[in-house]
């Protein structure tokens, strides 16, 4: 679920969907949490990055929240 944030008419961030490029390569950096405890869960925050191949460059697209699972074969 990819998603930005953007101000509304009321100055208010507000997070708006955020379609990306079936044809663009993109890489997703993880944020897991830095603390053990029975209490603590992954929140499944990630960044999502574009790859910009003139340049050899990536380029900070949008944030995000992945549902884990198992992939099979």
């Amino acid at each position: 679920k990819p998603y930005k944030y953007a101000k509304d008419e009321n100055d208010r961030w507000i997070r708006q969907d955020y379609p990306l490029d079936e044809n663009s390569i993109y890489k997703i950096v993880f944020l897991e949490k830095t603390r053990n405890g029975k209490n603590s869960e992954d929140t499944n925050s990630m960044y999502i990055y574009k790859f910009i191949g003139d340049y050899s460059s990536f380029r900070e697209e949008c944030h995000g929240h992945v549902r884990h699972g198992y992939i099979g074969v």
